[in-house]
């Protein structure tokens, strides 16, 4: 089967995306806190207690996104086993190729 390609490059891309959304995660927080106006600049000390908030809230969206990753890795790896249990029963499953 020629397959190895495939994940090959699957593989590759869900590295590319799995570092994208840490560095978004992280940069993230900060972001959402933004306001017009800034964070009170030198008078309130806004943004001290913004990259502070940012730092407390980063660590759970990381474990959100290791969460979520987590529970549709079990389900592709699933879905990868009802395909080649399909393929196998089915004959008509890959008559094209």
């Amino acid at each position: 089967m020629k397959t190895s390609w495939i994940n090959e490059k699957y593989i590759d891309m869900n590295k590319k995306i799995t570092l994208l959304i840490i560095i978004t995660l992280l940069i993230v927080p900060e972001i959402l806190l933004a306001r017009a106006g800034g964070g009170g600049g030198t008078n309130g000390g806004g943004e001290i207690f913004t990259m502070i908030l940012a730092f407390i809230l980063a660590p759970f969206f990381l474990i959100y996104s290791a969460i979520m990753t987590a529970i549709m890795e079990q389900k592709r790896n699933k879905v990868k086993k009802l395909t080649r249990q399909l393929e196998k029963e089915d004959k008509m499953w890959n008559i094209g190729i």
